[in-house]
């Protein structure tokens, strides 16, 4: 059976009962600690108070007196609605969900201090194989990774399936919002439902955020990588797509376009990504392919109206090396919209050639018809390979043919 710390409770409460609050956090109605170094989540007796958290409190796993915690939840506690769950707050804590799950959160936070004045930063883990998560589902609420300064939170996605802004309500995503969030997603689903939330990776400077999918499926609304807040400006964010991953941005895609740098890597061909709206790569963006033997992943641009916007400075990265020659065209972009692209990647002009080292090279165009939709608007490399022998085999006997005519014409 699990330890139980019988801490002095009362001082923990009068501490965060004065309202502290996190950076754009919701103020604490109760407060409720789990207090068992290891245990199960859904077992009263690990919570204070011998009570499970309940729709007015915020949960704490790993908070500064209960730390270090590990909940796991195993059993099915759907119809449970609580305001708030903060793991690793100035502490070291740990949820999984490895079966069940149905839980429901107006704020689910990752990695956190009391207050922005506060010196002890917190780590926190969260790991789902199964179940279901619901975040922001009665008020406008949010799922964040790393809040403050110093803080360290890691979500490992395996399964099962996380619903941000379920009951009609935004839920925008902090990975990396003051401090250092990384997301691992290897299965299940994400999907981002409200129209107007925001899915930023690492916001304000200082902030890192790290988002690497390579199974399951995603869904955002407004894409934002290192984009900052109002004035602010944005810390260093990666976005990498790779195996069968699928993911899906409905809205805004803005990489880049502050100080900090905004990277959109996409590995392999086996991907699907989709961008179904306006696109701009700003001066401190990368957008990189990275090939394997059959090609890349590319990205399309769906849906009315959509756009690719690069302004001076963007950079462009391709890794060919998997790929030994240039045999076919490959597609980077396709853009089903009907505008051209804006502008062009630094360094990297229209018919820019990488060579391949054997005699082939791919050249960039800016002005290619992937989908024969007749509008020459797509990124792509168009493929010069070597020529095959018997074609230099004609090509030598033709100039044979014409060195024979014009000596005989000398004669």
């Amino acid at each position: 059976m699990s330890s139980k710390r019988f801490s002095v409770l009362t001082i923990a409460a009068a501490i965060l009962a004065v309202g502290c609050l996190w950076a754009a956090g919701p103020v604490q109605a109760g407060t409720i600690y789990f207090d068992a170094t290891n245990g199960d989540y859904a077992t009263a007796a690990n919570w204070s108070g011998d009570s499970l958290p309940v729709a007015a409190d915020t949960a704490y796993i790993g908070y500064n007196l209960f730390t270090p915690a590990t909940a796991t939840i195993n059993s099915d506690l759907s119809g449970t609605n609580v305001t708030a769950l903060r793991i690793g707050i100035e502490g070291t804590g740990d949820l999984t969900i490895n079966s069940g799950g149905g839980l429901s959160y107006s704020w689910f936070v990752i990695a956190d201090k009391t207050s922005s004045a506060s010196t002890t930063a917190g780590t926190g883990t969260f790991t789902q194989n199964a179940g279901t998560l619901n975040v922001s589902t009665s008020v406008n609420g949010g799922w964040y990774i790393g809040n403050l300064a110093d803080c360290v939170g890691t979500h490992t996605m395996n399964g099962g399936t996380l619903t941000l802004g379920s009951g009609g309500t935004k839920a925008d995503v902090y990975i990396g919002h003051y401090g250092s969030g990384t997301v691992n997603m290897h299965g299940g689903t994400i999907s981002q439902v409200y129209t107007t939330s925001t899915f930023n990776v690492a916001l304000v400077p200082g902030s890192t955020g790290i988002f690497n999918q390579d199974g399951g499926n995603v869904s955002v609304r407004q894409l934002y990588i290192s984009q900052g807040s109002g004035t602010q400006q944005g810390g260093n964010g990666t976005v990498t797509i790779s195996d069968d991953a699928v993911f899906t941005a409905n809205s805004t895609v803005s990489i880049g376009n502050k100080t900090g740098t905004g990277k959109f890597e996409a590995q392999g061909s086996l991907a699907s990504i989709e961008w179904k709206t306006t696109a701009t790569l700003g001066a401190n963006s990368t957008l990189s392919f990275v090939a394997d033997s059959n090609g890349v992943s590319d990205i399309l641009l769906s849906g009315t109206g959509t756009s690719l916007t690069i302004v001076s400075g963007a950079q462009l990265s391709l890794n060919l090396s998997a790929l030994g020659t240039a045999a076919n065209d490959l597609v980077l972009v396709d853009n089903r919209g009907t505008d051209l692209i804006s502008g062009t990647f630094s360094g990297f002009g229209e018919g820019y050639q990488f060579n391949m080292g054997d005699g082939s090279y791919y050249a960039l165009t800016y002005v290619y018809d992937a989908s024969a939709d007749l509008a020459n608007n797509d990124l792509a490399l168009v493929a010069h390979p070597v020529p095959e022998p018997t074609t230099l085999a004609l090509l030598a006997c033709g100039l044979l043919g014409l060195l024979a005519y014009a000596w005989r014409k000398r004669k």
